[in-house]
């Protein structure tokens, strides 16, 4: 809620003063009186499904109290767990449960601040085309209608019920693939099932993040015993800072995070691999001979490779373009133990 005044006063400027074209009558004040609406939050479940089998439910207590499930093709993969104002990510593949430290935790957003946050990015290189009324599930939604020439993300739809701002429907047009999901199933003030917020569960081990470390680029290597690659600096791409995790040990991590010329911000871990390979849905692609797994998902964009025993995880906002992540790639640097 403490963000919302910021989200609607950014948004309120791009929409009257941006340029943007309304072509259903009355459009702006449809989607001005829509967001300027205080929300009151109800509970409810949400599950949505995607084309490619991925489906993603979101079960919210309250606030500060939610859950969220990754499937694929009905098989769970991973749950987020919001907890009294800490964060936990359940893997049921390794049976680990991670706790993410302090500087990291945060209330999830409510589903009004999410659909500002959706709606304020998009604006930044998208104009409105159409804002009309429609019915899904036997509710009464918004529909928004965002289109570009430029940006990576051609169009994108996002059906918004009128009463909760959950958005039930979104369909993102790229140049080489169409991304859609729509809710199966919303639910408000459900029962939800005894110890379903519980982070412990019998046969997972609870691991608590420890707080990071600032080193410089020319210890990383010490942290490791080897090389290892780094993204090139050119070009305008800036290294802001580089936090080691659990250093001297055999689960040492690294965690650079980077600028472009844009203000565009990207994030790489580098950890021991431990035969790690990746799990779900992705395209492959070889760069410098090493074969990356890409998974660019409306919201994020992933890509992970192992090379030289170390697991490399590349992570940047939508901002990106999948081939300027292997532009990227193919440009990293050694950074050696000398």
């Amino acid at each position: 809620m403490k963000r919302q005044p910021l989200f609607l006063a950014a948004i309120t400027g791009l929409l009257f003063t941006g340029g943007c074209s309304f072509m259903s009558i009355n459009a702006e004040e449809v989607l001005e009186q829509a967001l300027a609406r205080e929300e009151k939050f109800v509970p409810y479940t949400l599950i949505k499904e995607f084309d490619d089998g991925y489906s993603e439910s979101v079960y919210a207590k309250d606030e500060q109290t939610q859950r969220v499930d990754f499937a694929q093709d009905g098989q769970l993969l991973s749950t987020s767990l919001y907890v009294d104002g800490h964060i936990y990510e359940k893997d049921y593949e390794s049976k680990l449960i991670y706790e993410a430290n302090a500087e990291e935790a945060m209330n999830p957003l409510t589903p009004k601040e999410a659909l500002l946050d959706e709606v304020n990015y998009l604006l930044k290189n998208h104009e409105i085309e159409v804002v009309e009324s429609e019915r899904f599930l036997k509710r009464d939604v918004f529909k928004l209608h965002f289109y570009s020439e430029t940006d990576h993300v051609l169009e994108a739809e996002l059906w918004v019920d009128k009463k909760t701002y959950l958005q039930l429907k979104t369909v993102y047009t790229y140049s080489d693939q169409v991304v859609a999901g729509e809710a199966v199933e919303v639910r408000f003030k459900p029962d939800f099932p005894e110890g379903w917020f519980d982070v412990e569960e019998d046969g997972f081990v609870l691991v608590s993040e420890e707080e990071p470390v600032q080193i410089e680029k020319n210890e990383l290597a010490d942290a490791f015993d080897k090389s290892l690659r780094l993204p090139n600096e050119v070009n305008g791409l800036k290294l802001e800072n580089i936090e080691l995790y659990d250093g001297g040990s055999e689960d040492a991590s690294v965690v650079a995070s980077y600028v472009d010329s844009e203000g565009k911000e990207i994030g790489l871990t580098v950890s021991k691999s431990h035969g790690l390979e990746w799990i779900g849905e992705s395209e492959t692609e070889p760069v410098r001979g090493i074969e990356v797994h890409f998974n660019w998902e409306p919201s994020s964009h992933y890509a992970n490779w192992t090379e030289d025993g170390l697991l490399y995880e590349l992570f940047t906002m939508r901002d990106w373009s999948q081939q300027q992540a292997v532009e990227l790639i193919e440009g990293m640097e050694l950074v050696s133990e000398d």
